[in-house]
């Protein structure tokens, strides 16, 4: 069996699986880490699955000595990108052993699609032993979510603001992708399915079904 048909055989399990972070896959390829990762990108792009999990690659370096190179792998369902970032360690001390993590999207470009949602009012009552209190409390928030007057898509939204746009602003300049939100036109969060069971087997719309059947 070659090395591609290998590397492909290992990753249908990793894609036939749920998104665990905690996956990892070695491979002893005698090969350059240019090469798996090529490999791994060619049928990750076309799999069209989510997926996390780590890859250490004891390639045409270990035959030097300096062992694995490790990687992170992160792909989305509905994007054919395939995000690749290597793995550091601390050096020295104590934590000599941990992972440095660095998350990088690489301009990955994502799909918001909502509906409005507004901020809420809540009432809190009160009561002690032998005499009620009764005490009303309101708390009006900024909307989370204003997406309106949009076209006849959802997109070019006239209407475009909240508390999930500023957070997606934030995380975008430090995650390094960007997204783009649009309104749901049928006007359905879809947090019940339209048939069949309440999983993933049921057939959902709106938001939700966004998410499960895009």
């Amino acid at each position: 069996m070659t090395l591609f048909q290998d590397l492909r055989e290992t990753l249908s399990v990793v894609t036939g699986t749920k998104v665990r972070k905690s996956l990892l896959i070695t491979l002893s390829s005698g090969s350059s880490s240019g090469d798996v990762i090529e490999m791994t990108r060619s049928f990750l792009s076309a799999a069209d699955r989510s997926s996390f999990f780590y890859l250490a690659n004891y390639g045409a370096n270990n035959a030097a000595g300096t062992g694995a190179e490790w990687f992170q792998v992160l792909t989305l369902l509905g994007q054919d990108k395939v995000i690749v970032n290597p793995l550091r360690f601390a050096e020295g001390g104590s934590n000599a052993f941990c992972v440095m993590e660095e998350y990088d999207l690489q301009g990955l470009d994502v799909i918001s699609r909502s509906l409005s949602w507004q901020g809420i009012q809540f009432e809190v009552k009160l009561g002690k032993k032998r005499k009620n209190i009764s005490a009303s409390v309101f708390s009006e928030r900024p909307p989370y979510l204003t997406i309106e007057n949009c076209d006849e898509d959802g997109r070019n939204c006239a209407d475009n603001f909240g508390i999930h746009i500023d957070l997606f602003r934030l995380l975008e300049r430090t995650l390094n992708f960007t997204t783009h939100s649009y309104r749901d036109m049928t006007d359905d969060w879809g947090v019940l399915p339209k048939s069949g069971p309440h999983n993933i087997s049921g057939e959902w719309g709106g938001v939700v079904g966004e998410v499960l059947q895009p």
